[in-house]
């Protein structure tokens, strides 16, 4: 019997664990742009229905998870959430997020 074809090819030195921790950490950059830490943000397409449309505070990036820390309003607690589910509200910046501090 004929074999399903060759076992792939293994470079030496983990050389391809290197490549897919390079790519992962290229791509996370990419999930992480236009998002900064402080920003005030929207929370959408989130399968906890009442999450939705409440607002948060971006805390910190991780870059393993791919997820933004999001503190919530009225003391909610924090999140992971992925940027695909949040909306930046700062138009204008850190005046106005000194603003609704005040």
């Amino acid at each position: 019997p004929a074999a399903a074809g060759p076992p792939p090819a293994k470079s030496g030195g983990g050389s391809d664990w290197t490549a897919v921790e390079l790519e992962r950490r290229r791509l996370a950059e990419g999930f992480r742009g236009g998002f900064h830490e402080g920003a005030t943000v929207a929370l959408q397409g989130l399968g906890v229905e009442e999450l939705n449309g409440k607002l948060g505070q971006l805390v910190s990036w991780n870059s393993q998870s791919l997820r933004w820390q999001v503190e919530l309003e009225g003391g909610e607690g924090c999140k992971a959430l992925r940027p695909a589910n949040l909306v930046p509200q700062d138009s204008d910046g850190p005046a106005q997020k000194r603003a609704k501090v005040v």
